[in-house]
């Protein structure tokens, strides 16, 4: 840092190059602890009052995370931003953890927020629910899945559980007298997806595409394969 150009509150480095000597590249540094920030000691940290944000400008700290989902939807009592766990550079995404069940749910239906950070940054990212690997379902207690944990969760706000397979099918499953609602499988896990959020359809159309391509390319193989014997 003492060796950057400073103006303002910017500071910029010269790299040359081959073809461009002492060209100015912007540096943005980052405390390791300003990934952090408890902004109330006196509430407990509970996981499933915690929201997942995503598109976190970079240079926005942990502190002012959680100071402006506080002042949206109060009771905030802790943010964090995630960081490469070699580089131990931010990411781009954060976590924001409610002391209260009712700014969780505000935080989660807005589904979108405004971040604000200096004068050029103004950018809108997307808030869900933070999804848990450990948890078992709510429903049977891991009764039905051999004490699995549950590899489903409803991310609509009446409902915010985990289920496993069997129950999902009891609770939601329309067929089998549930009530429909969008579902989200848990990361890591691998099963059908039933599609109805947007997003979820936007996803459908971007696997379609790329198993599009895939085909295009064997197809592209097979003929060079193909020609090169004749």
């Amino acid at each position: 840092m003492e060796a950057c150009i400073s103006d303002g509150e910017r500071h910029y480095w010269c790299v040359s190059s081959p073809t461009m000597k002492d060209k100015p590249v912007q540096i943005r540094p980052w405390r390791l602890s300003e990934s952090d920030f408890v902004l109330d000691a006196s509430q407990p940290l509970d996981p499933r009052k915690t929201i997942f944000v995503g598109g976190v400008p970079r240079p926005l700290r942990a502190c002012e995370l959680a100071n402006i989902m506080n002042s949206l939807y109060g009771g905030v009592c802790y943010a964090g931003i995630d960081t490469d766990p070699e580089l131990k550079y931010p990411k781009g995404a954060g976590r924001v953890a409610f002391s209260s069940q009712q700014s969780y749910i505000a935080a989660i239906s807005a589904r979108f927020v405004q971040l604000r950070h200096g004068a050029d940054i103004d950018k809108r990212v997307e808030v869900k629910p933070y999804v848990l690997d450990d948890q078992m379902c709510d429903e049977c207690g891991g009764a039905m899945s051999g004490g699995k944990f549950a590899p489903f969760f409803c991310a609509n706000v009446t409902c915010l559980q985990y289920y496993c397979d069997h129950c999902w099918g009891v609770i939601h499953d329309p067929a089998s007298g549930g009530s429909s609602t969008s579902r989200w499988l848990k990361k890591g896990q691998i099963g059908p997806v039933l599609c109805r959020s947007g997003g979820d359809v936007h996803n459908w159309w971007r696997l379609l595409f790329m198993c599009a391509r895939v085909f295009s390319y064997l197809q592209g193989f097979v003929r060079c394969r193909v020609a090169l014997r004749v």
